[in-house]
């Protein structure tokens, strides 16, 4: 069920979207001002959850701008899909260039293929870690310049190489977009923005080698790799600009550090999870747990 509360005090509209995109860690007066249950001390620090109406509770934000998001992170999504098939429409230019067999340069969407396959054993446990918005920019970012350098190949071995890497960081949208997905909306909704999304990753391959054989007849091959350099490095300032921040844990860690470092006399803040785990704080293992908990 969707959690929209409505009080005076807080209004998720009141935030504005660069903030909730620059700053996970953001505290409203209304937070810091808040007592939330516990002492403050290392035995029984005060666990920190979200508030009613809350604006940095991806479940309190307004319908359009989760719309929006979900736009972002449908279209990285389609890039990153269409990445791995757009090759196949130059595959017969980069075999004459090369001097190889079909077979060999059919290896260039073959590892790329191969990299979805290899990157969600990485990027969706460090979602969970560290959150989604780290290993989007950092992952994103790496597949615009492994297009990029694919362009620029001098021989078969490099172009396979980077197409392979390109492949493990272009998997990290198609992991943890669900994911961001199921962040934001509740039952009621998550069908419906699941089922838009799903589009994506499927009709980018279907258009790859249209698109691919269409600049590959006119430009060049190199062209085809420069393309997608350049639509994946867009889609890569798209999400860094306009996805925030959306899993739960990672953001209520960051408000408790927020609101640690903040506090006069010093008061130790911990999020819900940490403290439902009955643990008990000793200096040294507090700091880890604030770090990566």
């Amino acid at each position: 069920m969707e959690t929209h509360h409505h009080e005076n005090q807080i209004h998720p509209g009141r935030i504005p979207h660069w903030r909730l995109v620059c700053n996970p860690g953001l505290c409203t007066q209304v937070v810091q001002s808040h007592h939330f249950e516990g002492h403050g001390t290392e035995d029984s620090p005060y666990v920190v959850g979200w508030l009613d109406s809350d604006p940095r509770n991806p479940y309190n934000w307004s319908l359009p701008r989760r719309a929006l998001i979900t736009c972002c992170i449908s279209a990285s999504s389609f890039a990153a899909s269409l990445s791995s098939s757009a090759y196949t429409g130059a595959a017969k230019e980069v075999e004459q260039l090369f001097n190889v067999d079909t077979e060999v340069v059919t290896l260039g969407l073959s590892l790329f293929v191969l990299g979805f396959v290899v990157g969600p054993v990485l990027f969706a446990p460090l979602s969970e870690l560290y959150g989604r918005q780290p290993v989007f920019i950092s992952t994103y970012g790496t597949l615009a310049i492994f297009n990029a350098g694919a362009a620029g190949s001098k021989n078969i071995q490099t172009l396979l190489v980077l197409r392979f890497f390109a492949g493990v960081a272009g998997s990290s949208p198609l992991t943890n977009a669900g994911a961001q997905i199921a962040d934001m909306y509740g039952p009621r909704l998550v069908g419906l923005a699941m089922s838009t999304f799903i589009i994506a990753p499927f009709i980018g391959p279907a258009l790859g080698p249209i698109i691919g054989g269409y600049i590959g007849q006119n430009v060049g091959w190199r062209w085809v790799e420069g393309f997608l350099a350049l639509f994946t490095g867009a889609m890569w300032l798209l999400g860094t600009l306009f996805i925030p921040e959306t899993y739960a844990p990672v953001l209520l860690r960051k408000r408790a550090q927020t609101l640690t470092k903040a506090s006069q006399p010093r008061r130790i803040y911990v999020r819900t999870f940490a403290a439902q785990k009955g643990l008990r704080f000793g200096s040294s293992e507090l700091m880890t747990m604030l770090r990566c908990s």
